[in-house]
């Protein structure tokens, strides 16, 4: 007697299952004829491989299967619609990551053209040419943070009678304080005694900076751009060498400045901080300062 169907039926699902690794639930609808559940091209597999492991006749089946399903399956490959349906979505990621590509090209094009021309022609322009309008803006943005006093020289007497005597030049020198503000000072060379006073062979802005302490106060000076830095502790007025630029700090604010015909007066125990350029003094912040200074405080 020939083998079909009925005799697969009377062997257990799992052991089927475990020799055709068919799943389970195909097997489920092959033996019940649930041709609904089957698709063809799995079918027609799963039909040959029981025949080929249990030696069956399951013609009748196949004969059943196409009956209810006499619609032939078309390979995808086979078909030019189908291929042409799956290969687009492919040229169109190629198309996509070649557009990035190109994106990302132009905006690197465009970040280094900036850096290099429009920024260096920027920063060239700043150091090469000296606009007027800004420095007076810069004056009064430091007369703004100071009380302006009267200009005093030898000749104004005040109510007293006793004349106002000219700043006298560094008389004392002794050394730096370890803290300012509660970062340590490194020490430097402190200034001699009319060396800030006496003017080099450079261009004189004739725009005399005077600092006149109220009492003894530290004074930093970094010569720019060798950045030279020196030292001094004094009470005594200091004159600043008008043909150098400068970035100056003091250890507190009980100070007045004194420039051009003007006396600015500041106040408050914390330090301050200038730096003197084309022959104008202007107040900055420490940040601004540090930043100056190659991001050290001092």
């Amino acid at each position: 007697m020939q083998r079909n169907l009925e005799y697969l039926k009377t062997l257990d699902i799992n052991d089927i299952h475990n020799t055709t690794h068919i799943s389970r639930l195909s097997l489920e609808a092959i033996l019940s004829r649930s041709y609904d559940r089957l698709e063809r091209i799995h079918f027609s597999g799963f039909i040959s491989i029981l025949e080929r492991e249990y030696r069956v006749d399951l013609s009748d089946i196949r004969a059943e299967y196409t009956a209810f399903n006499p619609k032939p399956s078309v390979q995808q490959s086979n078909n030019p619609v189908s291929m042409m349906h799956h290969e687009a979505p492919k040229k169109g990621t190629q198309k996509g990551w070649l557009v990035l590509l190109l994106i990302l090209v132009s905006i690197l094009a465009a970040f280094f053209f900036v850096n290099k021309y429009i920024l260096n022609t920027q920063k060239f322009s700043f150091s090469s040419e000296v606009n007027n309008s800004e420095i007076n803006a810069a004056k009064a943005t430091m007369h703004s943070n100071a009380t302006i006093k009267p200009y005093l020289n030898k000749e104004t007497k005040v109510a007293s009678g006793v004349q106002k005597q000219e700043p006298a030049a560094i008389a004392e020198v002794v050394a730096a304080p370890k803290e300012v503000e509660g970062v340590e000072v490194i020490a430097t060379q402190p200034v001699t005694e009319g060396e800030v006073v006496s003017q080099a062979s450079g261009v004189s802005y004739n725009d005399q900076v005077t600092i006149i302490p109220h009492k003894k106060v530290w004074v930093g000076l970094i010569e720019l751009p060798s950045m030279k830095k020196k030292n001094i502790v004094t009470g005594d007025s200091i004159k600043i060498d008008d043909t150098k630029d400068w970035l100056i700090a003091l250890g507190h604010g009980e100070v007045d400045v004194q420039q051009d015909s003007e006396l600015l007066n500041f106040e408050g125990s914390k330090p301050l901080y200038f730096i003197y350029e084309y022959g104008t003094l202007r107040q900055i912040d420490r940040a601004e300062f540090k930043e100056l200074n190659q991001g050290k405080i001092w």
